[in-house]
């Protein structure tokens, strides 16, 4: 097993969509069982950000492991016809589900611009413009498990080289969505080096999520 400190950082805005009260009451207005409370735009950004008890903002690590398994999908395991995208949830794990969003000095991220643009109901085909939160020079560091019993750490590295610069995280990325956000670089990928108890050292600061 092998634990990589990892830092990866944006080359193009993040734009996070959390699914939070108002797009619930969204859909149960649909129902015409209820009438949505309008906001103002700042109100609907903030309602779509990730944000922590201490008002830094963060990412769910799923979106890493989701990347990584698109990315996975062009890669073919060593002899079997399957790709890689079938063994990553396997070999694979974020030590924390949350991953920080840090400005380019290293710092939490507190504030972001607005983003709006229009988007369209899959269900009702209706459109509307749509406020979220766009978190420009971002960076974000976090810290793999990977069992290299299955699946060699530099196989990873690639793949999540590939991630970033083909799939992206959080909303209308290049994939599945064809945008341009969330798009990424890997900048540090460094396996730790146990203590002398054989465990592995960690000064990773993780956020403390907020109850929503």
């Amino acid at each position: 097993m092998a634990i990589i400190h990892v830092e990866i950082k944006g080359t193009y805005a993040l734009l996070q969509s959390r699914f939070g009260a108002t797009a619930e009451a969204g859909l149960i207005e649909e129902t015409r069982t209820i009438k949505k409370k309008a906001l103002t735009p700042r109100e609907e950004a903030e309602e779509s950000c990730y944000r922590a008890k201490d008002g830094s903002l963060y990412h769910p690590a799923s979106a890493i492991l989701s990347a990584l398994c698109e990315a996975g999908s062009e890669f073919k395991q060593k002899g079997s016809r399957k790709n890689l995208k079938f063994l990553i949830p396997a070999a694979v794990r974020l030590m924390d589900d949350v991953i920080p969003l840090l400005d380019l000095a290293g710092k939490p991220l507190k504030d972001f611009d607005i983003d709006a643009r229009r988007v369209v109901n899959k269900s009702t085909k209706g459109a509307h413009i749509c406020h979220r939160a766009r978190i420009e020079n971002w960076l974000s560091r976090f810290e793999l498990k990977i069992f290299d019993d299955v699946i060699d750490p530099d196989t990873v590295h690639t793949l999540l080289s590939r991630a970033g610069e083909r799939v992206g995280i959080g909303a209308f990325r290049p994939v599945p969505s064809k945008g341009p956000f969330g798009v990424f670089m890997v900048t540090k990928w460094a396996e730790a080096k146990p203590t002398t108890n054989g465990r592995v050292s960690s000064s990773l600061r993780v956020p403390e999520l907020a109850g929503k």
